[in-house]
């Protein structure tokens, strides 16, 4: 995810600013919840105000796993005013797979 962010800064200029994140997780994990915030803006070195949500998602099953405390969800970062860097991208994409 630095990756990602970097290079979404470095190749195709976009400020920091312009990037916002949330995280999706189940709902077992709701006690974490500042926990898992935390983590997200401390492994990217963002401000809180680029972080906008966690969603928890409800699930039948309510097994624990081994690896809850090491858990911090799937993470979505989103672009604003991205519809010009997402064509560049899908761009990029077509370019490589063309050869």
């Amino acid at each position: 995810m630095r990756f990602m962010l970097r290079w979404f800064y470095k190749f195709f200029s976009v400020n920091v600013e312009d990037c916002t994140l949330s995280v999706l997780i189940n709902e077992i994990h709701k006690k974490r919840e500042k926990l898992i915030r935390e983590y997200w803006l401390n492994y990217l070195e963002i401000s809180s105000t680029q972080f906008r949500s966690i969603t928890f998602i409800e699930s039948k099953q309510k097994k624990v796993y081994d690896n809850h405390n090491n858990h911090y969800g799937v993470l979505r970062i989103r672009i604003l005013k991205s519809r010009e860097k997402y064509y560049k991208v899908m761009g990029l994409i077509e370019g490589l797979l063309a050869k």
